[in-house]
């Protein structure tokens, strides 16, 4: 495949055009030429924004371990250059990836950086602090705190955060054991995430909202979920992701089975 990149005096006005030209690839599940797209632009533009954009693009494809490497290398590229905007939205990716995989420490240390880099370039926070905040705010056990952080973020969320946003806050309502708020949430994320082309966080969605199916019975609905992440992680290449589909799945399979013996015998 031939790539060509074009070059922009801007570092946003070029990220916003690989995002562009990538959209189309991962949508057809094309990721290996999305790679080698992302990969050319960040030798062909050495750009810490170029590089944020690959570790963005890594971590949806579920691979955090190099997505964490991109982006820290990215982070000290953009201090250098005094870039604040850019330093603050690699520690958020960073922060998410650590809670993602229950580094909660490591993850407060991003989120600290990030706000301290984010007044200083806004003033003011992003959606994507405010959800890396509400996520540590409630493994502490502060859910009003976590509620009202993403009440924050909903306000000031743009096009590709919200669907981070409707994920926590139905977390949020799952804990709190009001299933039909947290599956409205959870479905809302679907819709968003199909919309910003956001393959991993639809299959989180789609996942979370099956299991929450099946806590409620609905063992149709949650297989339904369930198939379509399977399929999603197994493109994606999260291969535990994909069997942890897989094992929900099979259990709402049993359980729609041991229910419908039950009603016959009945």
């Amino acid at each position: 495949m031939s790539i060509v990149i074009e070059q922009a005096r801007r570092p946003s006005l070029f990220v916003d055009q690989l995002w562009s030209k990538t959209r189309r690839l991962i949508r057809s599940g094309d990721l290996a030429a999305a790679e080698r797209l992302y990969r050319a632009a960040t030798e062909s533009v050495p750009s810490a924004a170029a590089k944020v954009a690959f570790g963005q693009f890594l971590t949806d494809v579920c691979r955090d371990a190099e997505a964490l490497a991109v982006l820290e290398a990215a982070s000290v590229e953009a201090r250098s250059d005094g870039d604040a905007e850019t330093v603050a939205r690699s520690l958020n990716l960073q922060a998410r990836i650590y809670h993602r995989v229950g580094r909660g420490v490591d993850a407060q240390r991003c989120e600290q950086r990030a706000i301290r880099f984010e007044l200083e370039s806004s003033g003011s926070l992003s959606a994507s602090t405010l959800v890396n905040l509400a996520a540590t705010a409630a493994a502490a056990g502060d859910a009003r705190r976590a509620d009202d952080l993403l009440r924050s973020a909903e306000r000031v969320a743009q096009s590709s955060e919200s669907v981070h946003v409707r994920l926590a806050q139905g977390g949020l309502q799952a804990e709190r054991g009001r299933p039909v708020a947290a599956a409205r949430l959870f479905r809302r994320a679907v819709r968003l995430a199909r919309s910003n082309c956001a393959m991993r966080e639809e299959a989180e969605a789609r996942l979370r909202l099956a299991a929450l199916l099946c806590r409620e019975k609905r063992y149709r609905a949650a297989m339904r979920h369930g198939l379509k992440a399977e399929r999603l992680y197994c493109l994606l290449g999260g291969r535990d992701l994909e069997a942890r589909s897989r094992r929900l799945i099979d259990l709402a399979a049993a359980a729609r089975e041991s229910r419908l013996v039950e009603i016959a015998l009945n």
